[in-house]
């Protein structure tokens, strides 16, 4: 599949928790997916429940590495790998706002067909700290 373009369904279901509760997000989207020197890459954008594109978002998955990149009104660029802790922005109408990911677990099971990503993670965004565990379901439709 190497530089083919594929057009894909992506699936993600977040389970976020906090001293305030748990929040669950359930969401599809489309896209595509094309593979390149060992990385796969899965390109889709995010839209709110009224139909307005929030964010398009590029998800980069190899070598035990996730890197999760949203650009729009807010953005970021968040990485993920087993046992590391990584610092970033969070970019918003806003404002900016610091953001330390650390990360427990990453699964990424993708291939030609589609596959699955688990990220399980503790996040601080802006002194507030959060558990993370997301879901990435992908299935290639053409």
């Amino acid at each position: 599949m190497e530089n083919l373009k594929r057009d894909v369904s992506v699936s993600v279901y977040t389970v976020q928790k906090d001293e305030d509760g748990k929040s669950e997000i359930n969401a599809d989207y489309k896209g595509t997916m094309y593979y390149k020197s060992g990385v796969y890459h899965v390109f889709y954008t995010e839209y709110s429940e009224e139909g307005e594109a929030l964010s398009k978002c590029r998800i980069k998955c190899g070598d035990g590495i996730v890197e999760i990149k949203r650009e729009g009104n807010y953005s970021s660029r968040l990485q993920f790998q087993q046992g590391k802790t990584f610092k970033t922005v969070y970019r918003t109408p806003y404002g900016d706002m610091p953001v330390v990911i650390k990360t427990k677990r990453v699964l990424s099971a993708v291939d030609s067909v589609g596959g699955k990503i688990i990220l399980d993670y503790s996040m601080s965004l802006a002194g507030k700290d959060f558990s993370n565990n997301v879901v990435v379901a992908l299935e290639v439709l053409s």
